[in-house]
Order: C-alpha cells, then sequence, then structure tokens
C-alpha cells in the first residue's frame, strides 16, 4: 500500500473479502468500520486492478478491536504495523497466567501453551499430553465432502443450499436437513443459501439466543450481505421466540 501495509483479497462464499486496515482505536462494545478506512481499501483495489469499485459495491463492512502485544523495549516506534500479532503467556510472581496478543485463527495453540503453562507453574501431572492439535472440529469427523449430493437426494434440498449445509456443518448437516423437511426449508434471503431450519438448529443446538447470535456469529449472512441480513432479521426473529416442540 501507498504507507507500506500489505491488503489480502480472499474468495469468501461467492464474494471477495479484501481488507485489512490497522489504527490505534479506543475500546467500546462495537466499533465500527471508518468510513475512510473502508475509502482506503477500496483506494488500493482501484490501484491495482481495473475495477472501478466504489462503496456501492460493499455487500458488508466490519471493525474489530485486537490486542497486540507491545515490547517492554525498543526504538519507540509506536506504529500498531510493526507489533507482533503472536500471542505471549505471562506467569506473574503470584501464579497468574496470561495469555494475551494474538488472534482467533491460533485460538488452538494459545490454548495449549497457556494450559501447559499452567501445568508447569502449578507443578501439575496431566494424565495425557494435549490432543487439541488432532480434534476435529464439531461436525468435521465423518465429514464428506460429496455430502451434498446425498443431501439433494434424501431431503430434496436446492444444490446450493445443500452445498451450504454441507460445508457449514459436515457430519451434522443432516440434522439441519430434516429440520428442512419438517416444513424449515424457506430461505431466509432469496439470494443466499440460508435457509430457516439453521436458525431453530442454531436455538437448539448452539445456544444461539438472539437475532445477532444467529446472523453474525452463526450463519455469517451479517459479514457477507448486510442489507440481507437486516431483512432476515423479523424472521430470525419470529423462528428464536417459538417454543421448541417435543418430540
Amino acid at each position: 500500500t501507498e504507507d507500506g501495509r500489505v491488503l489480502f483479497l480472499l474468495p469468501w462464499l461467492g464474494h471477495t473479502l479484501v481488507g485489512t486496515t490497522d489504527n490505534p482505536a479506543p475500546v467500546e462494545a462495537h466499533p465500527e468500520a471508518a468510513a475512510e478506512d473502508v475509502e482506503y481499501i477500496l483506494r488500493h483495489v482501484r490501484h491495482y486492478f481495473d475495477l472501478p469499485v466504489g462503496t456501492e459495491d460493499v455487500k458488508s463492512a466490519w471493525s474489530g478491536l485486537r490486542p497486540l502485544v507491545e515490547p517492554g523495549h525498543g526504538n519507540g516506534d509506536k506504529s500498531t504495523a510493526r507489533l507482533s500479532r503472536d500471542h505471549v503467556i505471562v506467569v506473574s510472581a503470584s501464579g497468574l497466567v496470561t495469555a494475551t496478543g494474538g488472534k482467533w485463527t491460533t485460538y488452538r495453540s494459545m490454548s495449549e501453551d497457556a494450559v501447559d503453562a499452567a501445568v508447569e507453574a502449578g507443578g501439575l501431572s496431566p494424565m495425557r499430553e494435549s490432543v487439541t492439535r488432532d480434534l476435529p472440529l464439531v461436525g468435521g469427523e465423518r465429514y464428506d465432502p460429496d455430502g451434498h449430493a446425498r443431501l439433494v437426494r434424501e431431503h430434496g434440498l436446492p444444490v446450493d443450499v445443500a452445498r451450504h449445509l454441507n460445508r457449514a456443518y459436515g457430519d451434522r448437516a443432516a440434522t439441519v436437513a430434516r429440520l428442512a423437511t419438517d416444513g424449515l426449508g424457506a430461505r431466509l434471503s432469496p439470494s443466499h443459501p440460508y435457509i430457516e431450519a439453521e436458525v431453530v438448529y442454531a436455538r437448539e443446538f448452539e445456544f444461539a439466543c438472539t437475532v445477532e447470535d444467529v446472523l453474525a456469529r452463526r450463519l455469517r449472512l451479517s459479514f457477507l450481505d448486510s442489507a440481507a441480513a437486516e431483512a432476515a432479521g423479523p424472521r430470525v426473529r419470529e423462528l428464536l421466540n417459538v417454543a421448541p416442540v417435543a418430540s
């Protein structure tokens, strides 16, 4: 970039993620993407690609706070771009173990290092070594990359919906598909593969309590298309408030 940073363009769910900026920011519950940061990113896309993109092409933009570990010594450079993204484990004189810095993509490594530090600081004798490195994500144990074909065949789902469910839920996709065939197969947005069954699944199996829980933290629609997420909000709220039916 013009100020020596690096930007990324990543294919994601049929769209493109472009970012990121990195600036000091106050601590607040819901930080929003600043208009100047959005324009900064778009300006560089236009510079490197023959694409006349503008703010009208942006489906969604978001911002978050990330803790960066400032070294205890150095040349006094306070630029956030120069601070390490690695996590740091600190054990205080009292034995308090603190994990700080890092980012969500390395949460397993952070957790393993923190537990190892606690074991050492406390003189503990664990029954086994950490297993997180080889522990599959929920839905990943029997994941079949071609499982969407079975969802289409057995549950009559549209191909794009089946592909989405298989990719998002892995070996638990059939549970969502069964909810769809029980009357919850309608799309939450006509232009996206998310369906009503996912809201009920999120409520019953993933502890979703609010509309934001579903659209941002479970389905990711808020990050993919904010207008579609806003339009889907009322129906999601209805589905969350329906009492579960005993089987």
